[in-house]
């Protein structure tokens, strides 16, 4: 079969390619860019060529980033970097551009290059749509989320409690009973003390099981791409001020639909963002970075997938205990998201669960039934 295009040249492609193109050597500095790459930025080719990549991005960027080349140098691979949340970069005359990039490693002669290609490029000042778009999705993942895990936990507690605490009043009232007259049975205010002990455990119990409840009643579940769920969870996490990090996404491509609830799913993975994000915060991490990767685990024949951070890590003592219902180490928090990102998750026919045998950074897995 012939290949028309097996005659052209890169070069020649990269020429005509529709999409701004910048060509960069391993240490970062620009070595050609293509006429659609100096219309965007508003360069001739003799002024761009020769400047570092991080001249393009806006100076409050330019240190975290060379820490990302240094990373990518060390281990080139093809990938893709923004989807959706808004990388910058920098026109001569100085106006921000938000963005998409990839990023592919090219072997020639020797040397190795990146060749940066640019998509979807933005005004800043015609964002306000997308902000809209992203401010609808957050209010409707956070209302539903909400509501729903409100109603449960109320109903779990009540139900849960509602025995224990009426038996530890009966059995208190008897103990102060007994108290009171002056030839108190001491056996009978044993047994009274014991029975406030033993409910009291039991209350303990309860609400311990209590993400049990919140996988009652009927999940209404279909179809949906992973992967945009991904995207939709980095605005929203970011639109909630959570955006102090670098996105790096590895998602499988034209991989099937998954079957669950869309907002619950979301709602885990925006979780497990703010989470990394407020780890990296807390232990002052330079260049936080957190990976999310989708692909599809042949072995189980489900998607799988992982929301991996560089922040502090996880300690053995908190492992064996971060998925248990109100335990957290956050002054603020009651220690449910976890908890209920696993319930979630289970409800959807999946699992959540902790990678302990890393040493630095803490890894999410989670797994999700392809639809059928």
């Amino acid at each position: 079969m012939t290949k028309p295009l097996e005659s052209l040249s890169f070069q020649t492609l990269f020429d005509v390619a529709a999409d701004a193109m910048l060509l960069a050597d391993n240490l970062g500095r620009v070595i050609q860019a293509n006429h659609a790459a100096l219309q965007l930025l508003g360069y001739t080719e003799a002024t761009l060529c020769g400047q570092q990549v991080e001249a393009l991005m806006p100076a409050r960027f330019r240190e975290r980033h060379h820490h990302y080349r240094d990373n990518f140098t060390k281990n080139p691979e093809k990938r893709a970097m923004g989807n959706g949340s808004n990388l910058l970069i920098l026109t001569q005359n100085g106006k921000e551009i938000a963005v998409d990039i990839s990023l592919s490693p090219i072997q020639s002669k020797g040397n190795q290059y990146i060749l940066i290609t640019f998509y979807n490029a933005k005004d800043i000042a015609d964002q306000k749509n997308l902000e809209k778009i992203i401010q609808t999705q957050r209010t409707e993942t956070e209302s539903i989320f909400k509501q729903q895990v409100a109603a449960r936990t109320a109903s779990a507690i009540a139900h849960e409690l509602n025995q224990p605490l009426a038996a530890i009043s009966a059995y208190s009232e008897v103990a102060l009973h007994a108290l009171r007259n002056a030839n108190a049975d001491p056996e009978k205010l044993k047994r009274a003390l014991e029975g406030c002990v033993t409910q009291a455990q039991r209350a303990g119990t309860s609400l311990h099981e209590l993400l049990a409840f919140l996988q009652q009643g009927e999940l209404i579940t279909a179809p949906f791409n992973l992967n945009e769920i991904v995207n939709v969870a980095l605005n929203i996490a970011k639109g909630d001020g959570y955006k102090e990090f670098q996105p790096i996404l590895q998602l499988e491509q034209n991989m099937p639909e998954v079957l669950g609830n869309r907002i619950q799913v979301q709602k885990v993975l925006v979780n497990l963002l703010r989470n990394a994000v407020e780890a990296m915060r807390g232990a002052g991490v330079p260049a936080s970075a957190i990976t999310i990767t989708v692909r599809t685990n042949a072995d189980i024949g489900m998607a799988h997938v992982t929301v991996q951070d560089n922040g502090p890590g996880i300690s053995q003592d908190m492992v064996k205990r971060i998925f248990e219902p109100f335990f957290t180490t956050k002054p603020t928090g009651i220690g449910m998201g976890l908890a209920i990102s696993r319930a979630l998750i289970e409800a959807n026919s999946g699992q959540l669960w902790l990678d302990a045998s890393r040493e630095t950074g803490a890894t999410f897995h989670f797994t999700l039934p392809f639809a059928p």
